[in-house]
């Protein structure tokens, strides 16, 4: 990954509206981040398989102040994410900090050589893959649910947990931080339960954080994880009476029951219409290496 360098003035300010066009915020077909500073979280939201092009830009003369976690992002920044299946893009999500520390939320669906502003006002499919699978635009309210709920701030995914040292260092020679940032390492007892830990920090955590609100449920950061899920009862009206992570038994896992998506209690409730595949199996050899 490499970010671009180049500085953007010509976005809308807070006082103007969004384009009808995704090309005049300077994302375009052929690269996703011409105009912008890209990066990528280590431990990515699972979307179905597609692949996701994450950028982020400044108002002139602002930076990220990076002194302490978390980081507060100065008005007027935009974030940008769009959603490609078998190199077809089909959604450019935006947000944008408003004044008051609120988010606008916008997607731009694609067809061609460009995407135009949705109506967000209800979720909505679209195939991919030749029609082989729906893709689920989200709603406002959609959107709403996941940042919202989020720990400290309504970005998922730019923190330094999940941003590597390479990616910290290219953000810091743009000028996006204020200070440099040093990457927050993922520690676990094995390469294995670090990809599983790492897959609840990048889909879960924002919700599962335990924390006060009406998501947070029990908390799945990787601190935490292990004891809170390994033997552990479930507690959550939605999920059915059982143990959250049965030692050496998959299969009476009530949390990896709901990965598998094959039941009304499906995690996560929002975004997926696939299941991960590779993310399960990793779940499963995790779950036999525990003692029971």
């Amino acid at each position: 990954m490499s970010c671009s360098g180049e500085s953007v003035g010509s976005l809308p300010t807070v006082d103007e509206p969004l384009p009808e066009l995704v090309s005049e915020l300077g994302v375009r077909r052929d690269s996703f981040s011409r105009l912008h500073s890209a990066y990528a979280p280590m431990y990515p939201l699972w979307t179905n398989g597609s692949t996701k092009d994450r950028s982020i830009v400044l108002p002139p003369g602002t930076q990220v102040d990076t002194r302490e976690e978390p980081w507060v992002i100065p008005v007027g920044t935009y974030f940008f994410k769009s959603f490609a299946y078998q190199g077809e893009p089909v959604e450019t999500r935006v947000m944008r900090l408003m004044p008051e520390g609120e988010w606008e939320y916008a997607v731009y669906v694609w067809n061609g050589d460009d995407a135009t502003l949705a109506n967000i006002d209800r979720s909505a499919l679209v195939p991919v893959e030749g029609g082989a699978l729906e893709h689920g635009i989200p709603s406002r309210r959609d959107c709403r649910t996941c940042h919202e709920s989020n720990l400290g701030t309504d970005i998922i995914g730019f923190r330094a947990l999940q941003l590597n040292q390479g990616t910290l260092d290219d953000l810091s020679a743009d000028g996006i931080f204020s200070d440099p940032v040093t990457n927050e390492e993922l520690t676990a007892s094995s390469d294995l339960e670090r990809q599983v830990l790492g897959y609840f920090e990048g889909n879960c955590t924002h919700c599962h954080h335990g924390e006060a609100g009406p998501n947070a449920s029990f908390d799945l950061r990787y601190e935490s994880a292990r004891a809170n899920i390994v033997g552990q009862a479930t507690e959550s009206s939605g999920a059915p009476v059982g143990e959250r992570i049965v030692p050496g038994a998959p299969e009476e896992s009530v949390l990896r029951r709901a990965l598998t998506r094959e039941e009304e209690f499906a995690m996560p409730p929002l975004g997926v219409q696939r299941r991960d595949d590779d993310a399960i199996a990793d779940l499963d050899a995790w779950i036999r290496m525990l003692d029971r």
